[in-house]
């Protein structure tokens, strides 16, 4: 899907991160349980962000790609298939298992 518009990615990471953190806690209306996935030692399994929906039956994560709109020489900086199929594959290991992964970016 393309959207109509295109917003400026903010600043940081983590403003972004928070961004998605509470823009899909609301969409998901789970705005208290939603949190962030701690880095751990096994990785984060392509899921930054993840909560349980449904009353608790399933989990939707989301992996947040921050791009910016153009790379400092001024090529498109966009995510590819190939990012969205390798994400795709590491959020398959990711445990509980994921009823819906969206990508952010």
């Amino acid at each position: 899907m393309i959207a109509p518009n295109n917003i400026h990615p903010p600043k940081n990471w983590q403003d972004f991160e928070m961004l998605c953190l509470r823009l899909w806690g609301e969409i998901w209306n789970i705005p208290d349980e939603i949190e962030f996935n701690s880095d751990n030692s096994q990785g984060q399994h392509g899921v930054d962000i993840y909560g349980a929906v449904e009353n608790g039956l399933k989990y939707n994560g989301v992996q947040c790609k921050n791009k910016k709109l153009n790379l400092i020489d001024g090529s498109p900086n966009r995510i590819s298939i190939t990012d969205i199929d390798a994400e795709i594959e590491k959020a398959k290991e990711f445990k509980p298992a994921l009823n819906k992964l969206v990508i952010a970016t």
